[in-house]
């Protein structure tokens, strides 16, 4: 054991001494709690975020019309134009971006704790009163939205946030695959919940509040068993409620080649997703002459396929001994990445009378794509240390801007939705995906980085003024 080494375990071992522990530990599994209330308040976050897709449908108004004897008369229209719908739409994806780029810089300041909490109770407030505003007119209901885009911001970051405090190391990979089953159970709770989402987010985020501590080493009810079981292999940090937080050093992540490769293969991986997200109705109702009740079903099975192998695949890839953790993670991201690519191309291949074919391509593609959570996820969680929700905080904003930026692509090409112009945005995007994956595997290391090993005196700010 090096120096430094002794003086951080040296350091833990007073620290542990003087904790205030509660005799109830949860049977030392108090991260699993966290884990779950994390969950639930990211499900909501994300959930309220699509409520407008499954309520537009609803929302029409009365407009005048006068027949040709000058009689007046009420038919039923949508309440928005189609351009005010589409801004609609890119309202979350501005509310998305805006909160990234904040919530890092508050948390850290303030403490993961309260921001998220914050940020839950504006996305639940936001939610709450979209319908009124949907009645004034367009532009309250686009800040709403824009608010409810900010609340689902926040769920990368925190993500990064709570996995770096609370997974052991060699349990990360069960930590970010679960955690990522948000967006496949979203979802699923917002259509039946609709009418009671609003007053459930608060419920989710002030259990969240009660719950959760920014750090293992100031919860009650974590034993240290427990906590030495989290803590060990991390980079050691002291714990001071009074410190500074730290200084991201910006410059030598941002120009480190292992960053760069990560942020390429994750622009690849949004792009291929976020086509899927957005415009598979599209793709398999006009393309594929899927009838509306098939189409709704092809939509949504595979996202079923993907919270099965989630819950799966994280902790196969946490026990998985047979091969070491950088060729596990670049296993993964290789066949997560490759397979989505894969089906792209046949998908543009195959003529649309083969809609057997393109259906299984389809459902593949948005399946393998769910190891991607310990694959480059789990990576970037290794190497980055304590500044994995800066990182992650930067792949929300990469997926904003892929989910601004793909309407606008999409319209350029496949603007008629024929099958020769799906075809050519296939193949494009399979390019696209094959390239940053291919950077990414020849950069991606594992080993913390330089810039993410702190030193033992350097402490880490925990704002967490009350113990309830």
């Amino acid at each position: 054991m090096g120096d430094s080494e002794a003086v951080t375990a040296a350091a833990k071992s007073e620290e542990e001494e003087h904790r205030k522990t509660s005799s109830f530990n949860f049977l030392n599994c108090t991260r699993f709690v966290i884990l779950f209330v994390t969950l639930l308040a990211l499900i909501f976050a994300f959930g309220n975020s699509l409520i407008y897709n499954f309520t537009i449908i609803c929302m029409s108004r009365k407009a005048p019309v006068l027949d040709k004897n000058g009689t007046q008369y009420f038919i039923i229209v949508q309440m928005f134009s189609q351009k005010e719908e589409g801004l609609l739409y890119s309202a979350i994806a501005i509310g998305s971006f805006v909160g990234s780029l904040s919530v890092v810089y508050l948390a850290r300041f303030f403490g993961a704790r309260i921001v998220f909490t914050v940020y839950g109770g504006i996305s639940g407030v936001a939610t709450l009163l979209s319908p009124i505003c949907a009645n004034w007119g367009f532009v309250p209901l686009f800040i709403m939205r824009i608010l409810q885009g900010i609340g689902a911001g926040m769920t990368f970051t925190s993500i990064g946030f709570v996995t770096g405090a609370w997974s052991p190391l060699a349990s990360s990979g069960l930590f970010l695959s679960w955690l990522t089953t948000y967006i496949q159970l979203a979802p699923l709770f917002t259509m039946p919940l609709s009418g009671l989402f609003c007053a459930l987010t608060l419920i989710a985020f002030t259990l969240f509040y009660f719950v959760y501590r920014d750090t293992p080493r100031f919860h009650r009810n974590v034993s240290n068993t427990e906590l030495a079981k989290i803590e060990n292999a991390k980079n050691g940090i002291s714990m001071d409620k009074k410190s500074k937080p730290l200084k991201v050093p910006y410059f030598k992540i941002l120009t480190d080649k292992v960053i760069i490769g990560i942020l390429f293969t994750c622009f690849g991986n949004f792009l291929g997703f976020q086509v899927f997200m957005q415009f598979a109705p599209v793709y398999l109702n006009q393309v594929l002459k899927l009838d509306i009740e098939k189409t709704g079903v092809m939509s949504a099975l595979p996202y079923l396929g993907c919270l099965i192998l989630k819950f799966i695949v994280g902790p196969l890839s946490d026990s998985l001994t047979c091969i070491s953790q950088l060729t596990s993670v670049k296993l993964y991201t290789a066949l997560s990445q490759f397979t989505m690519a894969i089906c792209l191309f046949v998908m543009a291949t195959v003529p649309p009378h083969l809609t057997t074919i393109s259906q299984i391509a389809y459902t593949i593609a948005i399946i393998g794509g769910s190891l991607n959570s310990v694959g480059f996820y789990k990576a970037t969680q290794l190497y980055s240390g304590p500044f994995t929700s800066v990182i992650m905080s930067w792949f929300s904003l990469l997926n904003s801007a892929v989910v601004l930026f793909l309407p606008f692509l999409k319209t350029s090409i496949a603007a008629e939705n024929r099958p020769e112009q799906w075809s050519k945005m296939f193949y494009i995007i399979s390019a696209i995906v094959v390239c940053t994956t291919l950077f990414s595997i020849f950069t991606t290391e594992i080993e913390p980085r330089k810039w993410a090993i702190i030193k033992p005196n350097i402490t880490v700010k925990e704002i967490d003024e009350t113990e309830t």
